[in-house]
């Protein structure tokens, strides 16, 4: 048995090229929320000097020089082609663990170079998205080998004969597991590659990076140690910065209850239900009247439902409110529990579990009308008739091309026609 691991290449500004042709390798900079900062970036956006994390205000003069194709945070068109790459990796490999949006590792038994090859060209002619891709012994290796499969084609069988080398060119801070934070210890002892590390014996690395660190170890060594088993979910989050202050109590409840609508669709697509909602609210950290509420409130019957978060999240509100200058809100759901784990009280009956099933329907129907039309087809009066995304400063977002019927791409036919009778 061997462990693969797909990644998509600089993903969010590859999701921005793949529906403009145009900018097929020139510099793309996708921003941050409320266009602050680059978070993702071209290999020929890196090569005019910007670096993620770069505030955009201060590169400015860099983009404008290089011509540097900058974006707005798309998070709908993300997930939608995230979501489009892992299902078809699903139909090729069989079974899959989505690790991050643009990552997931996958298991497969007979395997050679010709295999990874024809895998990542076929997901590039199903997908469009530029894809690596490395299969190794474990789950570690394949990460390790990532990279180094990005130089040789994008496509790589780690046979044991060949990890020798690609640990030895592997810095420590970029090994799986260890880190930018254990990374500088661990280089003051002497260990500055992934291969110095395996050669410590046992106790040396469990002594400084604990039982997590030594089947990290163990893992570089060829043993599989690290499953590929789901780990439970302990909490469900939404919330981003505001791109203008808010101040009222109502426009706070309004951008609260669009959070709501977004863990609501996150605990449905995982069979979930929260047992305790928090909401928080912060102003400005810079300024001396900083201020950051918190509440929470826990209830009675555990829910997914929508209507009823937000419902719980406008009381929290209620009480914590101060007056001020708001920057930005968050909602939290916690102490999850299974949707099957449901448990009435002694006072409820039937019409009760009855009502919590059309509960249940009506947010799956809502997701589904929200999936084909556009999650602004249908929502809530208590959000405002708007979306999350709304709440943010977005002067160079992209259309959505994969989720919003009104914006699917229109080809030119005036334009194919005309090309279509030159050549012929």
């Amino acid at each position: 048995m061997f462990y693969g691991l797909c990644d998509c290449n600089s993903f969010y500004a590859s999701c921005e090229q793949l529906f403009r042709p145009d900018l097929t390798g020139k510099p793309v900079a996708v921003l941050s929320n409320n266009d602050g900062c680059i978070v993702a970036l071209t290999k020929e956006a890196k090569q005019a000097g910007l670096k993620r994390g770069d505030a955009l205000f201060k590169v400015r003069d860099t983009v404008k020089k290089e011509r540097v194709s900058t974006f707005s945070s798309n998070y709908p068109l993300y997930q939608s082609i995230s979501d489009c790459v892992m299902t078809c990796l699903g139909e090729l490999v069989g079974m899959v663990e989505q690790y991050s949006i643009d990552e997931s590792f996958f298991t497969v038994g007979n395997v050679n170079q010709n295999w990874c090859d024809n895998l990542r060209k076929t997901l590039m002619r199903w997908t469009g998205m530029p894809v690596a891709i490395c299969v190794a012994r474990t789950k570690t290796l394949a990460k390790a080998g990532e990279e180094a499969c990005k130089h040789t084609g994008g496509a790589l069988f780690l046979e044991p004969s060949m990890e020798e080398g690609i640990l030895k060119r592997t810095a420590i801070s970029d090994v799986w597991g260890i880190g930018w934070r254990n990374g500088p210890r661990l280089i003051q002892a002497g260990v500055s590659t992934a291969w110095d590390l395996i050669q410590k014996d046992d106790q040396w690395i469990r002594r400084r990076l604990s039982l997590t660190g030594l089947k990290t170890a163990m893992e570089l060594r060829g043993l599989n140690v690290i499953s590929l088993e789901k780990q439970e979910r302990m909490s469900i989050c939404s919330g981003i910065s505001f791109g203008k202050p808010i101040e009222s109590k109502e426009e706070l409840a309004e951008a609260a209850a669009r959070h709501c609508m977004t863990v609501a669709e996150k605990l449905h697509r995982y069979g979930l239900m929260t047992t305790e909602v928090t909401a928080n609210a912060f102003t400005d950290r810079f300024r001396e009247d900083f201020q950051c509420l918190v509440g929470t409130m826990h209830l009675r019957h555990a829910t997914s439902y929508a209507p009823n978060l937000i419902r719980y999240s406008t009381m929290i509100l209620d009480e914590i409110y101060r007056p001020g200058l708001y920057k930005g809100c968050r909602i939290w759901a916690n102490d999850l529990v299974r949707h099957g784990d449901r448990q009435l009280e002694l006072t409820e009956d039937e019409k009760d579990l009855e009502r919590y099933s059309k509960q249940d329907l009506m947010q799956e129907t809502v997701e589904a009308i929200h999936r084909r039309y556009g999650r602004l087809s249908i929502v809530p009066g208590a959000t405002g008739l708007g979306s999350k995304a709304s709440l943010m400063r977005q002067a160079c977002l992209s259309p959505r091309y994969t989720t919003d019927i009104n914006q699917i791409p229109i080809a030119n036919t005036n334009r194919i026609g005309k090309l279509f009778s030159t050549r012929t």
